[in-house]
């Protein structure tokens, strides 16, 4: 499985940019369509079945390694389309919901309920199943996304570094699946004299953090490297208006400042000898209210690589941090009928009152949460970050 440079990597969500998911809609009124979902059940190769679904949801997140996660309720009995009776608590290590590697393949299938041929199926994701639990007449099954067995799957020893960092990061992911880099990343070296711990995951974070990229796993069980979000000039790929098509914007956003940083501090780890006294770049929040010389204060975040070799990594490592850390100060929780094409990363505009009677807000930001349901009557959720410039300082080499 080798490295695919891949130039269809051009929306800030991975592969599928905003024309084409604004395309599968075409013909279809947002406000009469019917929403359905598939979960298949595969064991390696071999298709198991389609489960059925009483509850159940797919959710993906920025904040968490391990990406994505299902949870969903099965029932004990059904009746397959020719009638036969099928019981599907496992029986046997080989069952389909069995979690002995067995995986999920769900899909959302969007159809007009005016025009009989306009219609459109996406991925919600491939989930390797991590727990059964049977209640009475129920199973209740969870599943995370593919990266859980990269998480699973440690390293016996340390290791050091053999070649670039695209190159080691495909090494460690160990994945059956493939992995899609942007061109618009310049590939490096890795410094030889450093070594990898136990986790495969934590390195396959910090070789992205250090590039400075996103590793986002995507709906088809691909890994995606891609550039830092832009913080301006974006395009909005799908403007959501509290009141509208029964969407539900909550001024009650959500923030905490154990997780708000205004100053990033990026410099090397690496303790040999050359190494001493090394630099360190310091980049700093400049205005607004989290600004090192306003009310905020000074609140100190080190992060510290081997992958660190020189002062423009170091920069552009302390950027994105500082950038991804203003991102996550502040989210709003939005509530809306199901849209698949909506997806991580997706920049949307927000419009909502504040409070009843006051003048409407507009909001500009990316998704960094979703959450779509596994049936007709539920709801997507999703989380919204407001992106704005950053007004960074000039950076320092200490």
């Amino acid at each position: 499985m080798d490295i695919t440079l891949d130039a269809s990597v051009t929306g800030p969500g991975g592969a599928r940019g905003v024309a084409e998911s604004a395309s599968l809609w075409e013909g279809i009124d947002r406000a009469a369509y019917r929403y359905t979902a598939r979960v298949e059940a595969w064991y390696g190769a071999q298709y198991l079945g389609e489960v059925p679904v009483k509850t159940g949801s797919v959710a993906w997140s920025t904040s968490q390694q391990v990406q994505g996660k299902i949870q969903l309720t099965v029932p004990r009995l059904s009746r397959t389309a020719a009638g036969d009776l099928v019981d599907w608590l496992p029986v046997s290590p080989y069952a389909p919901l069995a979690c002995n590697g067995q995986e999920l393949r769900v899909y959302a299938r969007v159809e007009s309920s005016v025009a009989s041929t306009a219609s459109f199926e996406v991925p919600l994701g491939v989930f390797v199943i991590t727990s059964y639990d049977p209640d009475g007449a129920e199973i209740s099954v969870t599943g995370a996304s593919l990266l859980q067995r990269v998480d699973e799957d440690r390293l016996l020893r340390p290791q050091s570094p053999v070649s670039t960092l695209g190159k080691e990061f495909r090494r460690l992911m160990h994945a059956p699946r493939g992995l899609v880099v942007s061109p618009s990343l310049v590939d490096r070296a890795c410094p030889s004299d450093m070594a990898w711990q136990e986790s495969r995951l934590d390195a396959l974070y910090e070789i992205a953090s250090a590039w400075p990229a996103r590793l986002r796993e995507q709906r088809d069980g691909t890994l995606h490297l891609l550039p830092p979000l832009p913080v301006s000039g974006i395009t909005p790929k799908i403007t959501l208006t509290d009141g509208e098509n029964g969407t539900v914007i909550s001024a009650k956003t959500s923030s905490a400042r154990a997780t708000i940083y205004n100053r990033i501090v990026a410099r090397t780890s690496d303790s040999s000898d050359k190494a001493k006294g090394a630099f360190q770049a310091v980049v700093d929040q400049e205005h607004g209210p989290y600004s090192v010389k306003g009310p905020f204060g000074v609140k100190t975040k080190i992060v510290n690589s081997p992958l660190i070799t020189n002062s423009e990594t170091a920069t552009n490592v302390a950027v994105e941090e500082l950038r991804k850390n203003l991102f996550d100060a502040q989210k709003y929780p939005v509530t809306l009928p199901p849209d698949p094409t909506i997806w991580i990363d997706d920049p949307v505009q927000l419009t909502y009152s504040p409070y009843q009677g006051s003048t409407p807000a507009t909001v500009l930001g990316y998704v960094t949460a979703v959450e779509y349901p596994l049936t007709h009557e539920g709801s997507q959720a999703l989380e919204v970050s407001p992106y704005a410039d950053p007004g960074l300082s000039g950076s320092r080499i200490d």
